[in-house]
């Protein structure tokens, strides 16, 4: 019940943004069971936004040790890697995550940046188009080809208001599907 009770924790902290607090209770959910992956991911994760991801990588090895399949957790392993300057490991990484889902639009993205950190920008270029194929309105691939000088200017992100929304959205949704009615007195 615990680790249930955590990890839907962990979900509301994430889309919140709390990865410090999604640090404690990742490691609070390692301690309950340490052979799911669930724990390490998260972990992984909070790491990950926390800028340490040299600990990131580690925590993203053992959520694959645990799961070996999981497209996100090898994407996560190759960003971590491209951000500890490894271009080589996140290249075999990342190109195993578009081998279990080649519609992965992030991975491609990525595939591109470790491309252009080893010098090869037309390759990167490349991986970017590819990227947009398949989400023509993927911002990250938009403005690297702009910054490569291959692709026109991305448009405006939308206002704060829509990002907000877009935030709190999963999180209402969550709590819709499971109403709970209380009652004082006379009043419900």
């Amino acid at each position: 019940f615990l680790y249930q009770h955590l990890e839907a924790q962990l979900e509301t902290n994430i889309d919140m943004g709390d990865f410090d607090l999604v640090e404690r209770k990742a490691r609070r959910l390692i301690g309950i069971i340490n052979e799911r992956p669930e724990g390490h991911f998260a972990l992984g994760l909070a790491l990950s936004r926390l800028k340490q991801y040299a600990a990131a990588l580690t925590s993203f090895l053992a959520a694959h040790a645990l799961e070996p399949e999981n497209v996100i957790t090898l994407y996560n392993i190759g960003y971590c890697s491209f951000e500890t300057k490894q271009p080589e490991e996140a290249l075999i990484w990342l190109e195993h995550a578009l081998e279990q889902d080649r519609a992965y639009t992030p991975a491609w993205h990525m595939l591109g940046k470790v491309q252009q950190q080893m010098n090869q920008t037309e390759k990167a270029v490349e991986l970017w188009r590819q990227a947009l194929t398949i989400e023509p309105d993927y911002e990250p691939a938009q403005q690297a080809l702009y910054e490569a000088g291959a692709g026109p200017k991305p448009e405006d992100p939308p206002a704060p208001i829509t990002a907000q929304l877009q935030r709190y959205g999963p999180l209402v949704k969550g709590r819709m599907k499971q109403p709970r009615v209380y009652r004082s007195g006379s009043v419900t």
